[in-house]
């Protein structure tokens, strides 16, 4: 059940409509796996705060709440439809990630949050909101706010600003590296289902790495995302960002900063 704002926008409530039931059953046919219960989705519009627009999303169990903010809203345009639709979808692979399944541990918490970026990336490049160029530059982009980001292990609980564009990273360059194997989805289907048939019904990033070299990923790439969880991005951290791009198939170049006159 969808529950919007009396003063949502008609397209930003009819976009949700349809983004909801879809999200889910995308995910729920790439997983083999469905909700314990269709979800109360919430959503509402704080018209205040300027004249762009921003989101925030959450999801509890059997609850997602969503919420847009900024009066450029009351206006449909391709760039808030791509925001609104990413908010969506990231939010809802949390029912997978977060209910699911659950992580195991805090410092899983670069992988959920990680694998929902992802999951919103490729959802957005699948629906052709992003064509390959501008979803390349997407992930690049990640990768350069992940370098400034991540001081110290991924897998750590005070890496928790870059768990997002470090995560998304890291779940990029897994696709890649499984593609011969369909990619992760399968690995995502296989780490929720052995969540939920143990005890705790939880997952972690053991299983993630584990799976993924069952699945035939390249042991150097792995050994080099390992790295990045273990260590951090090293010494030079462009040069780290740069291979994990490179194993996510994205190939870059350094661009030298422009000095001010």
């Amino acid at each position: 059940m969808v529950v919007v704002d009396r003063g949502l926008p008609a397209w930003l409530a009819r976009a949700t409509a349809q983004l909801v039931p879809a999200a889910i059953a995308a995910f729920t046919a790439r997983t083999g796996l469905a909700p314990r219960a269709p979800p109360l989705v919430l959503v509402s519009l704080r018209p205040r705060g300027g004249g762009g627009y921003a989101v925030r999303g959450r999801t509890l169990p059997d609850l997602v709440q969503l919420e847009a903010s900024g009066r450029a809203w009351r206006t449909r345009s391709a760039a808030a439809a791509r925001l609104w639709h990413e908010l969506v979808v990231h939010e809802v692979f949390h029912l997978w990630n977060g209910q699911i399944a659950r992580r195991a541990d805090r410092r899983d918490e670069w992988l959920s949050e990680g694998a929902s970026s992802f999951a919103a990336g490729t959802a957005l490049r699948d629906a052709g909101l992003l064509d390959g160029r501008r979803w390349g530059r997407r992930v690049v982009a990640a990768g350069n706010r992940c370098a400034r980001a991540l001081v110290g292990p991924l897998y750590a609980e005070a890496a928790a600003p870059a768990y997002y564009d470090c995560g998304e990273l890291v779940q990029v360059a897994l696709d890649h590296l499984l593609a011969a194997a369909g990619g992760l989805w399968p690995v995502y289907a296989r780490l929720f289902a052995d969540a939920q048939a143990r005890p705790t019904g939880a997952y972690g990033t053991a299983d993630l790495m584990a799976l993924s070299a069952a699945a035939g990923a390249d042991a150097a790439a792995l050994a080099r995302i390992q790295a990045v969880l273990d260590v951090g991005l090293g010494a030079d951290p462009q040069r780290t960002v740069r291979a994990l791009l490179a194993d996510a198939g994205i190939a870059t170049t350094v661009v030298p900063a422009r000095r001010g006159r």
